[in-house]
Parts: C-alpha cells; structure tokens; sequence
C-alpha cells in the first residue's frame, strides 16, 4: 500500500514540477 502510495504520488507531482520548471 505505501509503495502504490508513493508511486500515486510521484505520478501527481511529476506534471507539477515539469509546469514550474516551464514557467520558471
């Protein structure tokens, strides 16, 4: 359960940090 957890959330944060990364 941690491991699907953690792998939900790297897939919500990934498009995240890739938008700041073109908008900085």
């Amino acid at each position: 359960m941690l491991v699907g957890s953690h792998a939900a959330t790297r897939f919500v944060l990934a498009p995240s940090r890739f938008l700041h990364n073109a908008i900085a």
